[in-house]
């Protein structure tokens, strides 16, 4: 999803992504990237339009001033806290993750590649992109992720970009679907 990070739409369209189309509640897993895991419980139980069956937050920041674990969030929520530029551990993470799952579909937000981009180079970036939407399109996840154009260098974004099969981009207000 290519929209500015301040667009409060765009966390709008993450729910609905996030939501997907199946009628079972699907399971999530969140790259929250500088960004408290109770906000983002909040945030999926606000704006969900159905209940999932489970809620992973892979917790990824640098210098990691949250030295304790978060108040319980609920039964259905685990945090897993990684340092971002540690790409083995958080692969790690996402394995155990996919391991939680039964039945029920992963929807998937990769979070910020902006952010991504800002712990290691492009390359190393898609390389573990690579591997890690693979991996997860293997379950017949459903994977997104966001980026904003606007803060990478064009190769960067072309790159990128090529992981995915569409480009959800918000431009002028419209939110328009590229292939």
């Amino acid at each position: 999803m290519f929209a500015d990070p301040l667009d409060a739409d765009r966390e709008a369209a993450c729910s609905t992504l996030l939501d997907g189309t199946s009628d079972a509640p699907p399971s999530l897993l969140v790259f929250a990237y500088n960004r408290r895991p109770r906000v983002v419980t909040e945030h999926v139980r606000e704006h969900a339009d159905s209940d999932c069956e489970s809620l992973t937050i892979l917790d990824l920041c640098e210098d990691d001033h949250r030295q304790s674990r978060p108040a319980s969030l609920g039964s259905d929520v685990v945090v897993e806290r990684e340092s971002a530029s540690n790409l083995t551990g958080i692969g790690i993470d996402v394995a155990n993750a996919i391991d939680r799952v039964d039945e029920e579909p992963l929807h998937v937000c990769l979070g910020s590649l902006t952010t991504l981009v800002q712990y290691v180079d492009p390359e190393t970036a898609f390389k573990f992109l690579q591997v890690t939407i693979s991996r997860l399109e293997s379950t017949e996840g459903h994977v997104h992720a966001h980026l904003d154009p606007d803060a990478v260098d064009e190769e960067t974004v072309t790159t990128l970009e090529s992981l995915f099969d569409g480009i959800l981009c918000r431009r002028d207000r419209e939110w328009t679907i590229e292939d």
